[in-house]
């Protein structure tokens, strides 16, 4: 618990922002009359400002996870495969 608590203090403030605000600008941008009307400031803005809040959540959630399992011998193979996947994964 104590890990994670030193991790919130450092996080990127960019995943600290109010979602509900952020889908409502998104459905101003990111529609079929958006994209008629003004083809140019057409854009995914939800999947392009949450890019860096789900990548800290996948982090974030391998962190927990690593510091859950740290002292069980069995997990140990199973860090070395995750340290291999990409944040897609």
């Amino acid at each position: 618990m104590k890990r994670a608590l030193e991790r919130a203090k450092t996080r990127d403030p960019t995943i600290e922002q109010n979602i509900a605000e952020l889908y409502f600008d998104d459905s101003k941008t990111n529609s079929i009359a958006a994209m008629m009307v003004d083809s140019e400031n057409y854009k995914h803005l939800a999947e392009e400002q949450t890019q860096a809040w789900r990548e800290y959540m996948a982090r974030e959630g391998i962190q927990q996870y690593r510091d859950y399992y740290e002292d069980a011998p069995e997990e140990r193979a199973f860090f070395e495969y995750l340290d291999n996947l990409t944040n897609r994964d």
